[in-house]
C-alpha cells in the first residue's frame, strides 16, 4: 500500500491502513494476489504489463485523495515490500498533488516506509502496455524499473531483507470509493524471477493467485478476469 499511497498487512483486510502521520485512513483495493508460503520461483522478483486507460483523482490542501495503479512486491507477512506503479493525487509530503506521475516506495524493518516520487514524466503512460519490475541485486537490495520506451531505473531498495515467502500483489488502490476517483485498465504477463536469475510465468494462476476486491465490493474498486490472459480493473468508468 501507499501511505500517502499503500497496504499489505492485516490492516488491509479491514479496510485501514496507517498514514506517516499515524493517521487512520480508508483504502480501497482492486487487486491480483498470490501469497506463497516459500520463496520459491517469485524469491528474486516480479513483473507485469499495465495498462492504464483513466487515472484521476480530487486532490487538494483540504481533500487528500489519490488513486494508483500498480505492482507490488512483499515478504509473505507483508510488513516489508517494494511498490511501484502510476498514481494521480496526494504526493508523499504535506501538501502537494500531482497528476499521472510514476512512483516507487517501499516499507523496510527498523527503516519504515519512503515514499519516491518521480516527477511528471512527458507522455505518462496512458492506453498503452507498460512494464513495471522488481528485482534482487544484491543481499537485501532490489532494483525497481519502470518500462515505456526503455527500461528506465527508478531507484534502488537497500537493506530491504524479505525474508522467507513471497506477497504478488497487482492493480487499483485508492483513498475513496467516491466518483472524483476514476481508474480504468488491465493487468497482463505476470512474471516471476528464482533465485538463480531464471524468470518464468505463474503467478497469476498455477500458484494460486487470486482476484480481490477490498473493502466494499459494492462500490469498488472491483476487478475481474478478461479473457484468460488479462485482468480488467476501475473505479468510475467514464462515459
Amino acid at each position: 500500500m501507499r501511505m500517502h499511497h499503500t497496504c499489505l498487512t492485516a490492516l488491509c483486510a479491514s479496510g485501514l491502513a496507517l498514514t506517516a502521520s499515524g493517521e487512520a485512513s480508508a483504502h480501497y483495493y482492486g487487486q491480483l494476489q498470490n501469497v506463497t508460503s516459500t520463496n520459491g520461483p517469485a524469491g528474486d522478483g516480479a513483473f507485469t504489463q499495465i495498462w492504464t486507460t483513466y487515472l484521476d483523482s480530487q486532490c487538494s490542501l483540504f481533500n487528500r485523495q489519490f488513486v494508483t495503479h500498480e505492482m507490488w512486491y512483499a515478504s509473505e507477512s507483508g510488513n516489508e515490500w517494494v511498490e511501484v506503479g502510476f498514481f494521480t493525487g496526494q504526493t508523499g509530503g504535506c501538501c502537494g498533488c500531482a497528476n499521472n506521475e510514476v512512483f516507487w516506495a517501499d516499507s523496510r524493518s527498523g527503516h519504515g516506509y519512503s515514499e519516491h516520487d518521480t516527477g511528471n514524466y512527458v507522455g505518462v503512460p496512458f492506453s498503452s502496455w507498460e512494464s513495471l519490475q522488481v528485482s534482487n541485486v544484491g543481499t537485501c537490495e532490489w532494483n525497481v524499473e519502470w518500462f515505456n520506451t526503455s527500461w528506465t531505473n527508478l531507484g534502488n531498495s537497500t537493506s530491504n531483507c524479505l525474508g522467507t515467502g513471497r506477497f504478488l500483489q497487482a492493480g487499483i488502490e485508492s483513498t475513496s470509493q467516491g466518483a472524483s476517483q476514476v481508474v480504468e485498465g488491465f493487468l497482463t504477463n505476470w512474471w516471476e524471477e528464482n533465485s538463480i536469475g531464471e524468470w518464468s510465468t505463474g503467478w497469476k494462476g498455477g500458484g494460486g493467485a487470486t482476484l480481490w476486491d477490498a473493502n466494499s465490493p459494492n462500490n469498488g474498486p472491483w476487478i475481474e478476469w478478461d479473457g484468460t490472459d488479462e485482468t480488467y480493473e476501475w473505479i468510475y468508468q467514464p462515459q
